[in-house]
């Protein structure tokens, strides 16, 4: 924020953890928030990065208080859904439940993908990861959405892969990377040259 403390986010809900300490030996402020308080926190001046791998889009960056610091890498909007349920396309989960995290480009890719095909996808928006996998597994929803890396990642995880898979479909191509917030041409600059220097 505006006190000369760096103050971070992970976009997602994904919890933050702090990084480490600064020159002055005090730490990095960061810590869990909704996708939603992510952007309002960044937008806002609160935090000064909004970290991990955020999905850019024209409207961020051009009609938003938010900048694109850099690109970590492409990835696509992919859905994983329970093997017994016989499907073999995104189209498969029409008039079906969907878990999504709330506050997410995933939520909107989703909804216009469905809908430009004339399909209608029931939507169940969660605040975090956390709770939209904790439904996903409970059988809350018959697929669960996300980028394609983090599905898999999620789907391993939970050491219940054989039961799952995910479509062939990629719904969504993103540039993901950090965000800073606009009118802070010299923070960008260090946050930029930052990634480049670990990439």
């Amino acid at each position: 924020g505006g006190s000369g403390a760096w103050d971070g986010c992970r976009a997602r809900g994904v919890p933050c953890r702090a990084p480490g300490r600064r020159g002055d030996g005090s730490e990095v402020n960061s810590g869990p928030r909704t996708a939603e308080g992510c952007w309002a926190g960044t937008e806002s001046g609160e935090l000064d990065v909004l970290g991990s791998n955020t999905p850019g889009h024209l409207q961020r960056s051009a009609g938003g208080m938010v900048r694109v610091a850099a690109i970590n890498y492409y990835d696509g909007q992919a859905f994983v859904v329970p093997k017994q349920l016989k499907l073999t396309r995104v189209s498969g989960l029409a008039d079906k439940t969907v878990c999504v995290t709330r506050g997410t480009t995933h939520e909107f890719n989703m909804a216009s993908w469905f809908g430009l095909r004339g399909f209608t996808v029931y939507t169940q928006a969660f605040d975090t990861q956390d709770a939209m996998y904790a439904a996903f597994f409970a059988n809350r929803c018959q697929g669960v959405t996300q980028d394609s890396t983090a599905l898999a990642a999620a789907i391993v995880q939970s050491g219940k892969a054989d039961d799952y898979m995910m479509l062939p479909d990629i719904v969504s191509k993103e540039p993901l990377g950090p965000y800073v917030r606009s009118g802070d041409s010299p923070w960008l600059d260090v946050v930029r040259w930052t990634h480049y220097a670990m990439v």
